[in-house]
């Protein structure tokens, strides 16, 4: 019985070390992890990537997770379209990431958490939302924190689309916003979108962006990298 009680302590543990996306996901029945298309953002890419504060994001890899039951493994060269929602995408520095958080001055806001090493929500209360010029009542933030191949951060999804949204992204059903800072330069890579459709997007946005890797042939992140490597020897 002890030994019964002792490994299922372990597995929740080790659930829980090892969760990549938390809260934790159901993917759809027919979701394949084998089904994607690999995509690659650089200066040259024709989305819009800015450098703001950093080059230090350098490369970006992902692989783009659809729901169409159609998707097969290929190269973006085989599927020039780029479909994920995210369309604006920027490289900032840490601190801005850690110091701003996700605030659209409605009161409910995204922070870090130092204490819980997470990102969490703040002024949630229904008494503490200030009323936009939306359509409808206002709903909660969900909020995921994640941790792709070599950096860690948060996904949000807001669904207060206001007159100025729906300016900007035609037929928006929720907002999708994201910052992942990179694990050695703590470069942070931030991307904006929208869905169009409800939320059984959510699952694939999720799986696409934690396969992300950012900063791939910086020589910045490489010395890093091969200096802890290093020591690591020593």
């Amino acid at each position: 019985m002890e030994k019964k009680y002792f490994a299922l302590f372990i597995f929740l543990i080790c659930k829980f070390t090892f969760a990549d996306i938390n809260p934790e996901i159901n993917m759809p029945a027919d979701f394949n992890d084998d089904n994607f298309i690999a995509r690659e953002i650089n200066d040259n890419s024709s989305v819009s990537y800015n450098t703001a504060e950093s080059g230090g994001c350098s490369i970006i890899k992902f692989k783009e997770y659809r729901s169409s039951p159609k998707n097969t493994v290929s190269t973006e060269g085989k599927n020039p379209a780029n479909t994920f929602p995210v369309n604006t995408w920027v490289c900032l520095s840490s601190d801005t990431v850690y110091n701003n958080g996700y605030d659209r001055s409605m009161n409910e806001k995204i922070i870090y958490s130092k204490s819980k090493y997470s990102w969490v929500k703040v002024n949630n209360k229904k008494s503490d939302i200030i009323l936009s010029d939306q359509d409808g009542p206002y709903k909660p933030l969900k909020l995921y924190n994640i941790k792709a191949k070599n950096a860690k951060g948060y996904v949000v999804f807001d669904e207060n689309i206001t007159k100025d949204n729906k300016g900007t992204y035609k037929n928006a059903k929720e907002l999708v916003s994201f910052c992942l800072v990179q694990d050695s330069t703590y470069n942070a890579l931030c991307g904006l979108g929208s869905l169009a459709s409800d939320s059984n997007q959510i699952p694939y946005v999720l799986k696409t962006l934690e396969s992300m890797e950012i900063g791939l042939d910086n020589k910045v992140n490489e010395k890093i990298l091969n200096g802890r490597n290093k020591q690591k020897v020593n």
